[in-house]
């Protein structure tokens, strides 16, 4: 055999190799792909029923203070500007809607 036929079929071999191991590595990143999609859509959908009840939390919170029930006793003042703080910093992560 010719050295030229020789270097062919390599080339060809080693060609043909790289072909399957490059299909093989798209297949398993596409399946990681759609894996990580399905994750984060599962995140959106929490985060936004996290915002939606952080929202009626803090209507429910502001009906509260607007009655002022809860300033005139000490101990459930006390715990209600508690709620009330943990309220404001919950409202820093509302998911902004699009």
């Amino acid at each position: 055999m010719e050295w030229w036929v020789i270097l062919l079929i390599l080339l060809g071999s080693i060609s043909f190799i790289w072909s399957v191991v490059s299909i093989w590595v798209i297949i398993n990143l596409l399946k990681k792909l759609e894996t990580a999609e399905v994750i984060v859509s599962n995140y959106v959908i929490w985060a936004d029923k996290l915002s939606r009840v952080v929202e009626i939390s803090d209507e429910k919170v502001q009906k509260l203070d607007q009655k002022g029930i809860f300033s005139s006793d000490d101990e459930i003042g006390f715990f209600f500007k508690t709620v009330q703080a943990i309220q404001n910093i919950l409202n820093e992560f509302n998911v902004k809607k699009l």
